[in-house]
């Protein structure tokens, strides 16, 4: 989300073979983070094994998992619609707050975010820009400092 800033210090985020620049906020932005991740992968020649517009359709243990640990990933190339199976020695799933979105779908309805973590109070600020009423639900009672 455009207002998301990470709540913790950049060198306790960083990676440890690759610390952030020292201009960098202490608490970074995310486009701080964006940018620093992309920092990273070029560094490391991360960004040739990327993969832009392809859609994941199924990960599964590779027949011979059992001996190679590897795994079955069968894709989906958007441009073409054309599915692709290929065997890569590890998977990583990630999704989280440093995706950047907008709240535009939510424009004058009323929303309920559940939980007041960094990222539930985040999404609240955000929806609160462009929904009708936002809510926000807690398990267990919270001060909020505007």
């Amino acid at each position: 989300m455009k207002s998301t800033v990470i709540n913790t210090h950049k060198e306790m985020t960083a990676f440890s073979d690759f610390p952030p620049p020292g201009h960098f906020q202490n608490h970074m932005h995310n486009s701080q983070i964006k940018q620093y991740l992309y920092m990273y992968a070029e560094n490391f020649d991360l960004l040739s094994h990327i993969r832009y517009k392809h859609e994941v359709v199924n990960v599964s243990k590779a027949d011979n998992y059992n001996e190679t640990g590897r795994w079955k990933v069968t894709f989906k190339i958007l441009e073409q619609q054309e599915i692709l199976e290929e065997i890569f020695d590890g998977v990583m799933l990630c999704s989280g707050h440093h995706s950047l979105k907008t709240p535009d779908a939510f424009k004058g309805l009323k929303v309920l975010v559940i939980g007041i973590g960094n990222s539930g109070v985040d999404a609240d600020v955000e929806l609160s820009n462009v929904a009708e009423q936002v809510y926000l639900s807690t398990r267990r009672g919270a001060w909020v400092f505007t």
